[in-house]
């Protein structure tokens, strides 16, 4: 890429911040900047050559490329960090949760840096509820037992034992226990009720009858 062309990229990079390595790519190509695949360790490597010096960093973490602002580096990966940390223990989280923990009154930059990683998926978008699907999960795992045990209850109940325990600020709404609920392929939700899906069911039964 030309020096002229670098310049350009880096500006306009600059002005998109943060972003992820996808989104930087997509832009650079409207621009009519990049053909081809688009590396951030590339830029990083061609800025040597701008004629001021590149105004972001980068962060890499497994599922993670990200460009924030110099000056952003550092509260960008303690907000990583913390919502992975929020994963291993609830196994969903909130915007507003994260920006509480991270001191950090900025919503959309802790949206943006969330929302960067492989596999990040919204439960309840409006109230800034997500999550970084796995079956590994402890809640999955417990949903799932607690569903497959009863054969179906409504989501207030099912919130009520899944929740029960949990800091207020971490429990979070119905609509994003549903919207969990129904990215799962052995439940089924029908209105305010989840149930195993039939599937589920029968495997269930099978494994609970009597052997001869």
């Amino acid at each position: 890429m030309p020096t002229s062309s670098i310049d350009r990229a880096l500006a306009l990079i600059a002005q998109r911040l943060p972003a992820s390595e996808g989104e930087i790519a997509r832009t650079l190509k409207v621009a009519g900047l990049a053909h081809g695949p688009v590396s951030l360790a590339q830029l990083e490597r061609a800025a040597r050559f701008a004629a001021r010096p590149a105004s972001f960093a980068v962060i890499r973490r497994p599922g993670l490329v990200i460009a924030v602002p110099s000056g952003k580096r550092v509260v960008a990966q303690l907000v990583h960090t913390l919502a992975l940390r929020a994963m291993r223990r609830f196994g969903l989280c909130a915007v507003t949760h994260l920006c509480f923990e991270a001191r950090l009154d900025d919503a959309p930059f802790v949206t943006c840096v969330v929302s960067a990683k492989v596999g990040f998926s919204w439960l309840d978008r409006a109230r800034g509820w997500f999550w970084f699907p796995s079956p590994r999960v402890r809640l999955v795992q417990n949903l799932e037992r607690i569903v497959a045990a009863t054969g179906g209850m409504s989501l207030r109940a099912l919130a009520d034992m899944l929740f029960r325990g949990w800091p207020p600020a971490l429990v979070p709404p119905l609509r994003a226990l549903r919207t969990l609920c129904r990215s799962l392929p052995h439940l089924e939700v029908s209105g305010s009720t989840v149930a195993p899906t039939c599937a589920s069911a029968s495997t269930s039964l099978d494994q609970t009858a009597p052997r001869d």
